[in-house]
């Protein structure tokens, strides 16, 4: 009977002891949560300076630092105030539960406590909503989870990390940092102390509450590059403030600044124009990483629309595209010295497009260098539609130009132009492709990077080279230009239609900057305003690394010249190898495998007649040379018979209004002979007319239907299809 009265409180024992064990390692969703909880992110540039240390929700900040780097005099000085026999106890503290309950019982009132650290993170980490012997009761049984799912040195690393300081500041770090404006490791004894304190009741132990004694400091949370730092939250995703709570960045807050302030100036010079914003980046080309990023003017300027990022918006770049286009058309087959024509030209077929310059003059013979440096139009549309859209949208796809899988094929002839929509970070990072030997740095999802060869180092090296000439940009922007350096650079402009988005872009070999200025409200701006002024900011923007390159004895590097060509004199009108009648040369480069055959092409439009130099154009100049061009004639026979407007499969609208005469103007050019009278056929009939000769100008009348037009010149024939609607 005995044995059987002791069996029964053994069994009553063991079955607890099994359910309490059951209870403890059982499963805990609320603390594998809690781990998983986001940490603000200190965000530092490459001297160590703060960029900015992010709020968590609403506007909480709670830095994470690993336990090996919080000192240990600030882990004592928590543990002395907090639990003193942390190491010694399971999660639950008997000893200072009966010593609790022994002093409360005495004074009749609450004098001590019996909560343990590992209790209190067990009230962080599944918080009761009303504090009674059963929230106690809760606490002890998840301070007990807690012992057996994590070491000592998690725990105390967890609370340390997470223990609420009042006014919106959680952990030791950032309670350091906000209540005294310094790092752990910089704290006195008054001010560990008084850290220690705060937690048991942050309104009544506020340090600057009695600042003379604990030289207490309110810290003023930093806040820049705010445009960036969102940008790096969307890059890495939900491990930003998990995996993530320190971002050393090569950013140099001292840059920033600089081009802040240039970005303020020259919006101030802009008023007028009604330039509201601005956006600039700096890459670092060789790394591929960002040394300096302004989203916009100002980021708390609502009325201009501060938050956007002008960086990411996309804009039309204008003809700071055109060089990617230059060199793709270097990469099939178009040479260095070749000629082309800036005259008055239609494109495409259905899509009849009809480009004018900047000036709207045309240049006439213009060289493929002084077309992209003093940035052409007409010479760009052409090579496009030789080397074709398709060709170009794959090359820019290549180039890290997403943006434009929306509306590229939309641009068509325009994106010659820049008439697609891309953002100043997809261009200002193709743009280093240029310095970097045709290579672009690409940066995966993980962050690691690589370097993608997009053009042959040659063609890289003859773009540098043309756009680092201050000659061949005479053309465009004449002889005074606001991005000339003392020191190796390239530079591309580009204005949007209407002026609503200028684009500069510049480079060393070390440095790309890309400058927009415009408004991010759609507001229009007024007058013509030229690209001087983000080129400006480009331009002090290199000015200020160079200093800084040259001060640490880093002297600019040269871009360097292409391996396989050569340069060889040439006429600046004809691109062909100088002869002795031509009146301009130049050096340019050839090809090395073809330097010879180049050397033996001698100019062939200069000579000399009656002791006068003649210039003998090509047939397609035949509508520029109409003006007054002295000593100079047309080669007609330069040129097979071609009817080049309008252009083959032409669509026309014709006028409803009973006044007005339908009519389409005819432009011929070419043809061997000289004197023989040109015949017309619409539809198979002779066109009954006037003689038509030489220059073959005319109009036909526009009748509604598909019409075909047919010219003969001796043996020479040409004919389009066209229809009026």
């Amino acid at each position: 009977m005995l044995k059987r009265k002791v069996f029964i409180p053994l069994f009553l024992i063991s079955l607890l002891v099994l359910v309490l064990c059951a209870v403890i390692f059982s499963p805990f969703p609320a603390l594998k949560e809690f781990l998983k909880h986001k940490y603000s992110v200190q965000i530092l540039d490459c001297n160590g300076n703060i960029i900015q240390i992010t709020p968590v929700e609403n506007g909480l900040r709670r830095e994470f630092t690993p336990i090996s780097e919080i000192p240990e005099k600030v882990q004592h000085s928590i543990l002395d105030a907090e639990d003193g026999r942390f190491y010694k106890h399971p999660g639950i503290d008997l000893m200072a539960a009966s010593r609790a309950v022994f002093q409360n019982t005495k004074e009749a009132r609450t004098v001590s406590g019996a909560s343990t650290i590992t209790m209190q993170l067990a009230k962080m980490v599944s918080p009761s909503p009303k504090r009674n012997m059963a929230a106690k009761f809760k606490d002890v049984v998840n301070a007990l989870k807690i012992e057996a799912k994590l070491s000592k040195t998690e725990i105390l690393e967890l609370y340390l990390n997470n223990l609420p300081f009042g006014n919106n500041v959680e952990g030791v770090t950032s309670a350091s940092r906000y209540y005294f404006s310094k790092n752990l490791d910089e704290l006195t004894e008054n001010q560990l102390t008084s850290l220690a304190q705060i937690p048991r009741n942050p309104s009544l132990n506020n340090p600057f509450k009695n600042p003379e004694i604990t030289e207490a400091k309110k810290y003023k949370w930093p806040f820049e590059m705010p445009h960036y730092v969102n940008f790096l939250k969307g890059q890495l995703g939900e491990r930003f403030g998990t995996e993530i709570t320190k971002l050393k960045l090569d950013c140099d807050l001292d840059l920033q600044q600089l081009v802040q302030g240039e970005i303020f100036a020259k919006l101030n010079q802009a008023k007028r124009s009604r330039i509201e914003n601005a956006a600039a980046i700096v890459i670092h080309n060789k790394t591929g990483n960002i040394l300096a990023w302004v989203g916009s003017n100002d980021w708390f300027d609502q009325a201009h629309s501060g938050q956007i990022d002008g960086v990411l918006v996309p804009n039309q770049p204008g003809s700071s595209m055109k060089p990617f286009l230059y060199a793709l058309a270097l990469e099939q087959n178009f040479k260095p010295n070749m000629v082309l024509a800036d005259v008055p030209m239609e494109f495409g077929q259905q899509k009849v497009y009809i480009p004018f310059n900047f000036n709207n003059r045309f240049n006439g013979p213009v060289l493929f260098r002084n077309a992209l440096a003093s940035s052409l139009n007409i010479p760009a549309v052409h090579i496009l539609e030789q080397c074709g859209v398709e060709n170009y949208l794959s090359l820019l796809n290549k180039l890290g130009f997403y943006s434009l899988e929306k509306n590229g094929r939309q641009a068509d002839l325009g994106l010659a132009l820049g008439a697609g929509e891309v953002s100043l970070y997809e261009l200002a990072r193709a743009f280093t492709v240029f310095a970097n030997d045709g290579a672009l740095i690409v940066f995966s999802e993980n962050g690691e990077k690589t370097a993608t060869q997009i053009f042959d180092s040659d063609t890289a090296r003859i773009i540098c080279d043309i756009l680092s000439d201050k000659t061949a940009r005479v053309g465009g922007f004449g002889f005074t230009q606001s991005f000339q350096t003392e020191y190796p650079s390239i530079f591309k402009t580009g204005t949007a239609n209407q002026y609503q988005s200028i684009v500069a872009l510049g480079a060393t070999t070390e440095y790309t900057v890309g400058v927009w200025m415009g408004n991010l409200n759609g507001n229009t701006v007024i007058g013509k305003t030229g690209s001087s002024l983000p080129a400006g900011i480009a331009k002090s923007t290199l000015d200020y690394l160079v200093k800084k390159d040259k001060a640490s004895n880093t002297i600019p590097q040269t871009f360097k010249l292409p391996e396989n060509y050569t340069k060889i004199k040439i006429c600046q009108t004809s691109g062909m190898a100088a002869g002795k009648y031509c009146p301009r040369t130049l050096l340019e480069f050839a090809k090395n495998e073809n330097l010879e055959t180049e050397r033996k092409n001698i100019c062939s439009w200069h000579s000399l007649k009656n002791a006068k130099l003649i210039t003998s154009y090509p047939a397609e100049y035949q509508q520029w040379l109409s003006g007054d061009f002295k000593n100079s004639i047309l080669n007609n026979s330069s040129q097979n018979l071609k009817i080049i407007s309008p252009k083959n499969k032409s669509i026309f609208y014709a006028s409803t209004r009973e006044k007005d005469e339908n009519q389409i103007a005819v432009e011929i050019i070419g043809g061997k002979s000289e004197n023989e009278e040109l015949k017309v056929y619409i539809d198979g009939k002779p066109v009954e007319s006037e003689k038509i000769n030489r220059p073959f100008k005319f109009f036909i009348p526009a009748e509604k239907g598909n019409h075909q037009l047919k010219v003969q010149l001796v043996d020479e024939k040409d004919e389009i299809e066209f229809e009026v609607k």
